[in-house]
């Protein structure tokens, strides 16, 4: 079932990474169509994350509930409501796919006088997150600039052109985040379960 919602996203994906450097634009039919069938089908399955909403590595083999913890700690409710971890999970991950580039959006108006990042592209990480969760969306934020950088200065030095398509960068480093979760989730899944090492 995860392949085949994986297989929607970058379906939907490839959509937005298509139209936004046509015509810079992504449509919403794109990404709340995305966004609906993400939330309902996780929700449904309550099995399609990547990763849980919340656990704790750093517990690992501590003493809980009077018995040893091996591996990570995962609250009992996820455990015992699958249905309503796969909802929140997927809720989760859209409100902070699309927060991160809101805040980026706003931060770079504020900077450069005028918009950077287009409402698009915030809705573009609301469906991301909603498919993928919060956690992986974070890496999502953090590779797509680098994307974006070296394709920039390609574009420059072969056309001059300051300005660039950022979706197609987003989608580029969503993708390369599901090909690449388990070699980068393991070295930093400490910091996601350790609130003040997360803040």
């Amino acid at each position: 079932g995860r392949v085949f919602y994986h297989l929607i996203l970058i379906s939907l994906l490839i959509a937005a990474t298509t139209t936004d450097l046509v015509d810079y634009l992504i449509p919403d039919e794109i990404s709340l169509v995305g966004v609906i069938v993400a939330v309902i089908g996780a929700g449904i399955s309550g099995d399609l994350q990547m990763v849980h909403l919340w656990f704790d590595w750093n517990q690992a083999g501590m003493i809980v509930d009077g018995q040893i913890q091996y591996g990570a700690y995962i609250p009992q409710w996820i455990q015992n409501h699958h249905h309503w971890h796969g909802l929140a999970w997927s809720v989760t991950g859209l409100v902070v796919g699309a927060g991160i580039i809101w805040l980026m959006r706003l931060v770079s108006s504020l900077l450069l006088g005028r918009e950077a990042v287009g409402f698009g592209d915030v809705t573009l990480m609301a469906m991301v997150g909603s498919f993928i969760g919060w956690q992986p969306v974070c890496f999502v934020v953090l590779l797509a600039p680098l994307c974006g950088i070296v394709a920039g200065l390609a574009v420059k030095l072969l056309s001059g052109r300051t300005f660039i398509a950022f979706g197609p960068y987003l989608c580029v480093s969503t993708f390369l985040v599901l090909c690449s979760w388990q070699w980068l989730w393991k070295p930093v899944r400490d910091i996601f379960g350790h609130v003040p090492s997360l803040a």
